[in-house]
């Protein structure tokens, strides 16, 4: 109907929308998509972290798309980058991170099982992983139950464990100063617990 705004301009809209609210220690999520691009570029000049959100139900093509069309440092999910050794090559060689989320992948079928999930072939292969929840009120599931759960599932040793935390702080949009006091901190606490 011509009285409704179709998708393609509510997401237009609201991506404005957030970038008209975010304050300055926000981060601008986006979909890793041309059509985006414009908002992006503004966010970005702005002073905000970029963050492409692909390749969690799309193809690799999608990841790609987020790191070359949008220079995107992150990526949010980021689950098909496996599909295409290339782009796991490159993500490893320019430790570009993916936030993985692998209990709301499960509950939205991605990886049928927690077992199935990709997450250790990409930390194995030199991917920067981390570990997250998605939408913890939706799905139920905070970071604690996405690692321990991540690490039963996939058999994670506990040095992989320890490179999943690592690598949180790494992919994080704080200082470098403050990401290595944060990685400090958590070699001496885990030094301490052996």
């Amino acid at each position: 109907r011509p009285d409704r705004l179709g998708f393609r301009e509510v997401r237009a809209r609201f991506a404005e929308y957030a970038v008209d609210q975010c304050q300055p220690a926000c981060h601008i999520h986006t979909v890793g998509t041309r059509k985006l691009l414009q908002q992006h570029r503004e966010a970005v000049g702005g002073g905000l972290g970029r963050v492409g959100d692909a390749g969690e139900r799309g193809p690799a093509e999608d990841v790609w798309s987020a790191v070359d069309v949008l220079g995107a440092p992150r990526i949010d999910n980021g689950v098909s980058a496996a599909d295409d050794p290339g782009l796991t090559e490159r993500l490893a060689a320019e430790q570009i991170p993916l936030t993985m989320c692998p209990l709301s992948n499960m509950r939205l079928q991605v990886f049928p099982d927690l077992r199935d999930h990709n997450l250790k072939i990409l930390l194995d292969a030199g991917v920067r992983v981390t570990v997250n929840s998605d939408d913890p009120s939706y799905f139920g599931d905070y970071i604690t139950e996405n690692l321990l759960g991540s690490a039963q599932a996939l058999d994670l040793s506990k040095s992989a464990v320890l490179q999943l935390a690592q690598n949180s702080f790494a992919a994080s949009f704080v200082t470098d100063d403050r990401k290595q006091e944060l990685i400090d901190e958590l070699h001496h606490v885990s030094a301490k617990a052996e």
